[in-house]
């Protein structure tokens, strides 16, 4: 997503050098903005059509975003994490993966031993912005009978842009652990850009299960005037023989 942003960034300012004008990468920066709010039947700039191989590629990696958002949202309806989580689908994608080579791919099934260690979480940002990381499982102790869902596996605030290392942790990651016998459960990262720097008054959560069940994100949402997300993904995960070695862990 970074690279596909980067690239049409790098097209706009190749139109800018090439117009020369005062200006002119505000332009056709306004121009993409136009075509992203209208789509293709956007009136494009003058003389657009000495740079028509720029245009058109500019064109085609908009589009793509376009569609990325697109389907964000429908995997996230799909699987009725915004109805169950009662939050908006996101419209980005949040890339998150693993040491292990796993990734979350909006609904794909991993392993508990694929996801035991802390991911690398990376979504669009804005110069300036503080983020909160949220990474919550609602189907505890199964999708059928989630009475002690959602149960809160990592939480995050006031990070940098995507430097999560810079940001506070107040829930320790804790990776997937779904009891034996209670099928897949949804492990969903949802991303929120902050209104400003947050007073976290909640107690911490370190390495164990204390107070991490029934942790609703609707109420992180309106304690901290968080919004709606601003990029998401999840994936599903069912017990493996990992599963005891980390309630082991939990318990120490």
């Amino acid at each position: 997503m970074r690279t596909r942003l980067s690239t049409i960034l790098l097209c706009l300012l190749s139109l800018s050098l090439l117009e020369r004008g005062q200006g002119s990468f505000h332009y056709w920066k306004n121009w993409a903005r136009g075509y992203v709010r209208t789509g293709l039947g956007y009136t494009l700039p003058e003389n657009a059509d000495k740079h028509a191989a720029t245009v058109k590629l500019v064109k085609a990696l908009i589009q793509e975003l376009k569609m990325s958002a697109v389907n964000v949202q429908e995997a996230f309806k799909g699987d009725k994490v915004d109805t169950d989580l009662h939050i908006e689908a996101p419209a980005n994608k949040a890339e998150v993966s693993y040491d292990s080579g796993a990734a979350a791919e909006l609904g794909n099934v991993l392993t508990p031993t694929l996801v035991q260690n802390q991911p690398t979480v990376t979504w669009p940002t804005e110069e300036g912005s503080l983020y909160t990381v949220l990474l919550t499982d609602p189907d505890a102790p199964s999708r059928e009978d989630p009475k002690f869902g959602e149960w809160r596996h990592w939480l995050v605030v006031n990070i940098p842009g995507n430097n999560i290392a810079s940001g506070e942790v107040q829930a320790e990651y804790v990776g997937a652990g779904p009891p034996k016998g209670t099928g897949l459960h949804r492990y969903i990262i949802l991303v929120f850009k902050q209104p400003g720097r947050v007073t976290y008054t909640d107690a911490k959560l370190g390495l164990s299960t204390k107070d991490r069940n029934n942790t609703k994100t609707t109420d992180l949402v309106a304690k901290y005037n968080l919004g709606n997300p601003v990029a998401g993904n999840f994936f599903n995960a069912e017990y493996d023989d990992y599963v005891p070695k980390l309630y082991e862990k939990l318990s120490g």
